[in-house]
């Protein structure tokens, strides 16, 4: 549909007030003009560095708008707008006793380190250290803290802190990041001529904004926590090392977790600070030659790899004392009896054409999105928007398409593409997203880093570019299952790897085997779990052949139905022999 100029740039304003990403927001062409559902967002927004792709769900506009702001990340109404630093009166206070902590002047002088007084909830005015957060270089946040050891209190400007502190627009030269818990801790480590003066092109130093989590949740943290990591993707990227300067408490030990994921735990490491809590109080008290022994000496974060069973104490004693976490499971009574998903294994999905293997890993996939579970989607066989289709389906339970029984309305169409949006990430292969297995899993770990992904589909393998050179197939397929497994391990994340078998030699069986697959028998050596799927007119047989931990599962056969105008999946019997509170609703 054409779009006038003045809608054109109606459009580039509410592209200029978003950040970097895709939003629902309402459509400037039909909102106005709608009888029903005068609330609704229907028009999908992408923003970008350069431009905005934009799409109304319900007037059909669509196009893009560019000439956007040059900053790296667009301005948010109150994010990354200049403030006016000159309205702080000095205190000289906050700046003694801030030295008195060991911060020396000259640091104080390179961080432009604000000192004033400043309110805080129920505390009235007082002497504050004020910690400037910039981006394209101008000061768009201040976080405050008060100048006492007594009372410890913290507030910022409105709007807030979004991104890492003293993050600059791009490296310049520096090989290693020191990613500490808060601003006192980057001080400290300057002070300490740990990426100031001499070493300032040699690492960068920086905290997170806002705080350790007090834990980590079911698989997943909460997204938006970790945005900073998402603006800060390029320099990660390009990192060789990372430590994690984390405090030694249960919340440090969280968040080192959460950035090891998703920075990945291959170039993270882990510093021991001995009997005190944070940098800060190693430059107090044991000054800065301890500081830079800590960081000299930081070890890697643990992998898979030759360790003393005293590195795995404490989770043998949790597994001692709690037995082994149960996984999360699909709401399926059938199946669920048999398999759970927990991180870092790999379920190697195989059956026949046309039995379903790819319809039940995109149902499984739904499902685990309904409990946290993001999935990055690396499927050769569907382009994006058509898998987005089929996903939409399943999501409301009804047919996309005119001309089919009960289609679903626009607005359960809205619903199911945002629903999607909120959960799945898809590599487009058509768009030149890599056939390599290293090209998929760098793929996947940037879609770690961004949206928090934790379930990684690969479907099927023939479109994989094996790189066999003279090796012969089955060992180049085994070298790639163990890619495959390490990163599954490394990330934390569920891989579903869906495999072909070769033609049946009997025609009367068709379930089916690991030693089916073609091309190695590691398919099944490899597999954490192995499903084949075979279907019998509106019946799915699942077929669970291997489990590797008898108290992950169990190996068996659920029966499901399948439903060829949604693509859903459920129970044939209502009666499975559970408990009365096995609850699930299919309400996405």
């Amino acid at each position: 549909m054409d779009v006038s100029t003045n809608l054109q740039n109606e459009l580039l304003s509410i592209s200029k007030s978003l950040d970097f990403g895709s939003h629902k927001t309402k459509c400037p062409s039909c909102s106005s003009a709608r009888k029903k559902n005068k609330s609704d967002r229907p028009l999908s927004i992408t923003v970008s560095s350069d431009c905005a792709l934009y799409r109304c769900h319900h007037c059909g506009i669509e196009g893009r708008v560019s000439e956007r702001q040059t900053h790296a990340v667009p301005p948010n109404k109150n994010i990354f707008k200049a403030l006016d630093t000159t309205v702080f009166k000095p205190d000289n206070t906050a700046k003694d006793w801030l030295m008195a902590r060991g911060i020396s002047e000259e640091v104080i002088e390179k961080f432009g380190i604000i000192f004033s007084k400043h309110k805080f909830n129920g505390s009235g005015e007082l002497p504050s250290v004020g910690f400037p957060y910039k981006k394209d270089g101008v000061t768009y946040a201040i976080k405050w803290r008060s100048a006492s050891d007594e009372h410890k209190y913290f507030t910022q400007t409105k709007g807030g802190a979004k991104t890492l502190y003293n993050l600059p627009e791009k490296l310049n030269g520096q090989k290693r990041i020191i990613i500490a818990e808060g601003e006192m801790d980057v001080l400290s480590l300057a002070t300490a001529g740990i990426g100031f003066g001499e070493d300032e092109h040699n690492t960068l130093i920086v905290s997170v904004p806002n705080g350790a989590p007090s834990k980590v949740k079911d698989n997943t943290a909460d997204d938006k926590k970790y945005d900073y990591l998402r603006d800060a993707e390029t320099i990660l990227s390009n990192i060789d090392q990372s430590i994690l300067l984390t405090d030694q408490d249960t919340a440090g030990d969280s968040l080192k977790e959460v950035l090891g994921r998703r920075i990945g735990k291959a170039k993270s490491y882990e510093v021991d600070l001995g009997q005190y809590k944070d940098v800060n109080e190693v430059l107090m008290t044991g000054g800065t030659e301890k500081i830079v022994d800590a960081i000299e000496n930081a070890t890697p974060l643990p992998l898979a790899g030759l360790n003393t069973i005293y590195t795995y104490k404490d989770s043998i004693q949790e597994l001692y004392d709690h037995g082994y976490p149960k996984g999360v499971q699909l709401g399926l009574p059938s199946l669920d009896r048999l398999i759970s998903f927990n991180p870092s294994n790999l379920y190697v999905v195989t059956g026949y054409p046309s039995h379903g293997k790819s319809e039940l890993v995109d149902e499984m996939c739904i499902r685990l999105a309904k409990q946290g579970m993001k999935t990055c989607f690396a499927s050769f066989e569907k382009p994006p928007q058509l898998h987005a289709l089929q996903l939409a389906s399943k999501i409301v339970g009804k047919p996309f398409f005119k001309g089919k029984d009960n289609r679903m309305n626009q607005e359960e169409m809205e619903y199911a593409l945002e629903f999607i949006e909120n959960n799945f990430v898809f590599q487009d292969h058509q768009a030149g997203s890599p056939f390599t297995i290293d090209g998929i899993l760098d793929f996947a770990s940037s879609a770690l880093l961004r949206a928090d992904t934790s379930v990684l589909v690969i479907d099927p393998f023939n479109f994989i570019d094996i790189k066999q050179g003279n090796q012969l197939l089955t060992e180049a397929i085994n070298k790639l299952l163990t890619k495959v497994t390490q990163w599954a391990k490394q990330t934390q994340s569920v891989v579903l790897f869906v495999a072909h078998p070769a033609k049946p030699a009997n025609r009367d069986n068709l379930v089916a085997t690991g030693l089916d697959i073609s091309g190695s028998i590691s398919w099944y050596t490899k597999a954490d779990f192995l499903i084949s799927v075979v279907r019998n007119d509106s019946d799915t047989d699942v077929h669970v052949q291997k489990v590797r931990w008898n108290f992950q599962g169990s190996q068996g056969v659920a029966k499901l139905r399948y439903d060829l105008n949604s693509g859903r999946f459920d129970e044939i019997s209502e009666d499975m022999g559970f408990d009365e509170d096995y609850e699930w609703t299919t309400d996405f």
